[in-house]
């Protein structure tokens, strides 16, 4: 299962509907801090994660969730127009698998799904 943590509705539709079509579940949290607790309740094998989004600090988010040992090596990946090497740096710093710049993708996006979650598999 794949979650996805993004304020914006479109972008959380276009996530589904790519990996929905590549024949994975999946769910998306719209509210970031209610997504530790959704997260843990649903247990998913890989997030993606916006990192720009009013009333969190997705950085801290993303640090929260690889201090508790179920998300320790679950995939996550930072989705976000905000591309600056300051901002990979400090995703890769905080335990993000892997970044990639908005707009989406579609080729990208589902290498790296199946790259990270093959890896989880073979583990």
């Amino acid at each position: 299962m794949i979650a996805s943590i993004d304020d914006n509705l479109l972008v959380c539709h276009t996530i589904e509907k790519l990996i929905t079509g590549a024949g994975y579940r999946f769910f998306s949290i719209n509210d970031p801090l209610r997504a530790i607790a959704i997260l843990l309740s649903r247990k998913p094998d890989l997030i993606f994660f916006d990192l720009v989004m009013p009333n969190a600090n997705s950085y801290e988010i993303c640090e929260q969730l690889r201090k508790i040992s179920y998300f320790h090596r679950t995939p996550i990946l930072i989705l976000t127009g905000k591309d600056g090497h300051t901002d990979r740096l400090r995703a890769k710093f905080i335990g993000a698998s892997c970044f990639s710049s908005k707009p989406i993708n579609n080729d990208i996006i589902l290498e790296v799904i199946h790259r990270h979650l093959e890896k989880k598999l073979i583990s």
